[in-house]
């Protein structure tokens, strides 16, 4: 049994979501510190925003690494939330510019 790219893609994608969680308990933490006012919410930002852009890169460095790997179901499983959230948003945004509810 070879160890192919696809097993090298599962076991970095694996690594890469212990690296998520922990970014998910980081902000947990930090959101309870700013519910019991031990930092206000300027310098929370300051903490917080630097980690949602790597966030964000490792979710898309998985969809191009399944991708390669052809990995059609898997890859439509990680592209089905993001296109879903993004749907959300845009039609929050798009009734707060309309003023509907």
């Amino acid at each position: 049994m070879a160890f192919t790219f696809a097993a090298f893609c599962y076991m970095l994608a694996l690594l890469l979501t212990a690296v998520l969680i922990f970014f998910a308990i980081w902000h947990i933490i930090a959101f309870d510190e700013l519910k019991t006012d031990y930092k206000n919410p300027i310098d929370q930002c300051n903490t917080l925003n630097p980690l949602v852009l790597p966030e964000y890169l490792i979710h898309a460095f998985f969809c191009v690494m399944v991708s390669l790997c052809s990995r059609v179901a898997y890859t439509g499983s990680q592209y089905a939330p993001l296109g879903i959230s993004y749907l959300e948003v845009h039609e929050q945004t798009s009734d707060e510019w309309t003023g509907t509810l």
